[in-house]
């Protein structure tokens, strides 16, 4: 971003302390024209087509509104035009007011005449005073949320009345510098959007080329082989045609399972001694420490059998199965020292490689399989015979080191870009703070836009095909 910004020292004092001389401290109500929120209504008949509904779960964590219209639900022209007061218009902002507080959108030209439920309340600001590309970072910004939570923190369900969001107070700047404000922080979305938008193609690439690996394999020349050009490469197999080389067996035959330790609640602890590794902390790909419990560390010497090490590939042994399939982690070396716990299960790799076998274990077919086996039954969590059970397609040794290098290419990619984009947000969550309250002035605006050119032509043609995208910039 070019040298667009400039730290002042006019300030003058406020109700919300220290603000720069020439923005003015107003209430909320007195810079829009509609604040209303929808009337409790009941028996609304829904229909196919005509006027959208929007509820609180179609807003984004952009400040945008799905625009998905497969998901919204309908109601006649007839319906809504007796509640005229929450028919939407573009640059509206709606906002949830009761349960999930806080969730904010601004609705787009395709949405107007919308309606809107019950939890939401419709904003409009005056658009000669506030704009609304500003207004939007606004109300996404920590500190509009912040004095929303203050105005909720007593209630016991969290909702807030239209005249308690009237008289919250706001810094304003004048027009042109909310539109340059919003210039520089709409150049920063566009980046995390692109980043993001990289991230999930990285993903579908990794997925479909893991497919084919799994199921084809690599020739000798590290190349995908091609059933249809050479058949005779390939064997019937019970999982349907395999390279030749290559076995059907259960993973119990290159991997065993071992179930942590029934370690008494009593004995837990929440802060000090070692990290135990229940059931709660396993997540998708790696732990979640977010609820800790730990064993006293004069106890740890009994259960050194239970010690986790960097590289352990764990299972979490309950039934539950979202889109993200079942709970597998690879443990990093923050994640240890931990120990094993009951209802979680720690692969040991039998003559297999490990980083394979943790390719495998993350794969779509074995997800599939595991998830197959268990229909109609009622028990809670999976046996260490059903995780061990289904069928795989085992490789060489050789081969499936190979593979599992062109996997961790992949994801070592997604990571830095993953990585990348958490930094994108942070940079942008300070900017926000600086900007919206004047901290940092804005002299004169030219964002540098991204090229996006860079994201396409994305192609899965070949494994060894590395992605040469380079990090979007500023210049």
């Amino acid at each position: 971003m070019r040298e667009t910004l400039v730290k002042t020292e006019e300030f003058k004092d406020s109700p919300l302390g220290e603000v720069p001389k020439d923005w003015e401290v107003v209430n909320l109500g007195s810079v829009l024209t509609v604040l209303y929120r929808y009337p409790t209504y009941y028996g609304i008949q829904y229909v196919e087509t005509g006027v959208p509904e929007v509820r609180g779960e179609l807003i984004l964590d952009d400040g945008y509104l799905d625009n998905r219209l497969a998901l919204y639900r309908y109601i006649s022209e007839s319906t809504a035009s007796r509640f005229h007061k929450v028919r939407l218009e573009p640059g509206d902002f709606v906002l949830s007011v009761r349960g999930t507080m806080g969730k904010v959108a601004m609705v787009a030209t395709e949405l107007k005449g919308a309606v809107i439920t019950a939890n939401l309340i419709r904003l409009q600001f005056n658009q000669s005073l506030v704009s609304p590309q500003w207004a939007r970072h606004f109300l996404l910004s920590n500190i509009f949320q912040d004095q929303l939570d203050l105005e909720t923190s007593a209630t016991t369900i969290k909702t807030i009345q239209a005249p308690a969001l009237s008289s919250m107070l706001l810094r304003l700047p004048s027009f042109q510098e909310q539109e340059h404000i919003a210039e520089i922080l709409d150049t920063m979305d566009e980046a995390i959007a692109h980043t993001s938008s990289l991230i999930a193609k990285l993903k579908q690439m990794k997925a479909g080329l893991l497919h084919d690996l799994l199921t084809r394999g690599l020739d000798e020349n590290g190349e995908l082989r091609d059933a249809i050009a050479h058949p005779e490469q390939f064997k019937d197999s019970p999982l349907g045609r395999i390279p030749k080389g290559w076995e059907a067996k259960p993973l119990e035959a290159i991997a065993d399972l071992q179930v942590g330790f029934a370690f008494k609640s009593e004995w837990f602890q929440e802060h000090e001694g070692i990290r135990l590794l229940r059931g709660e902390n396993v997540g998708y790909g790696s732990p979640d420490w977010s609820e800790t419990r730990t064993l006293p560390s004069k106890m740890y010497p009994n259960y050194r059998e239970y010690e986790l090490v960097a590289g352990d590939i764990i299972i979490g042994m309950d039934r539950t199965f979202t889109k993200s399939g079942f709970k597998i982690s690879v443990l990093e070396p923050s994640d240890v020292p931990a120990l094993l716990v009951q209802r979680v299960g720690r692969f040991l790799p039998i003559g297999c490689d490990r980083q394979f076998l943790k390719v495998l274990l993350n794969s779509q077919p074995y997800h599939a399989a595991l998830l197959a086996q268990q229909k109609g039954m009622d028990i809670p969590h999976l046996s260490k015979s059903e995780i061990l059970e289904p069928l795989v397609a085992v490789p060489p040794v050789e081969e499936q080191r190979r593979i599992a290098t062109i996997i961790d290419t992949y994801d070592t990619r997604i990571r830095t870009e993953e990585a990348y984009c958490d930094k994108l947000k942070l940079q942008k969550q300070g900017l926000m703070h600086d900007l919206l309250t004047g901290q940092v002035r804005v002299t004169s605006v030219k964002p540098v836009k991204e090229d996006s050119s860079q994201i396409a032509a994305l192609t899965t043609a070949s494994p060894n095909a590395y992605l040469h995208l380079s990090h979007h910039s500023y210049q």
